[in-house]
Parts: structure tokens; sequence; C-alpha cells
């Protein structure tokens, strides 16, 4: 099962922390970057009137490189995904996320009812 994908339902917000590199963010949206490797804190599902979480372990993160792949370690658990980013979006796997960024935490918001 791919744990990275998990977070492709409904409504997800993931949360991550900077591991090596810090992700930058200017006010032109095309300068955004997640590049670097980033520790995955949880993750929150919600579909209807169901929610499901996960806490993120000492090990998991994910890895966003410059070719736009990202490496995943989810749970015991590798996988690669292509990625790009266009203006303040992520699109992984299909699923566009909204990226939300602070000094050293990432959060990507998905909502299929939008």
């Amino acid at each position: 099962m791919k744990k990275l994908l998990l977070f492709a339902m409904l409504l997800a917000t993931v949360t991550m922390t900077s591991c090596s590199k810090s992700a930058s963010s200017t006010s032109t949206p095309a300068t955004l970057t997640l590049v670097g490797k980033w520790k995955l804190v949880g993750y929150i599902f919600k579909a209807g009137t169901t929610t499901d979480s996960y806490v993120g372990k000492a090990a998991d993160y994910v890895d966003f490189k410059s070719n736009g792949t990202a490496e995943a370690f989810i749970d015991g658990e590798t996988s690669n995904t292509p990625y790009s980013i266009s203006g303040n979006n992520l699109i992984m796997d299909g699923q566009t996320y909204t990226i939300g960024l602070a000094a050293t935490t990432a959060s990507l918001y998905y909502s299929a009812l939008e």
C-alpha cells in the first residue's frame, strides 16, 4: 500500500518540518520551492463523517528533489512520485495540494470538494 498517497483522500492536511533545507517563499509565488528533505509530522484525512489521522514517526520523511521527484519514507515504506509546483500549488499523483509555508514548516491541503 502506498502510504505516501494516502493523503490524496477527499480532504487531507499534511504537516512537514524542514530537515535539511528551508522552503523558500517570496512575494512571487512562481519562486516557491519545497526542494529538500522534510520530516513528516503527520496527516489528517476527512471523508464524509470518517476521520483518519497519522502521527509521523521519527524516521518518516518526504524528500522533494530538484529533478521533480519526491521520495517518501512513511511507516517503513518507501515510494517515489513525480511532482511539480505551479504558483502555490503542489501537483503530485494527479492531485493538487495548496501549500502553506511558515519559517520551518509546510502544510499541504487538498479537498475533492473544491
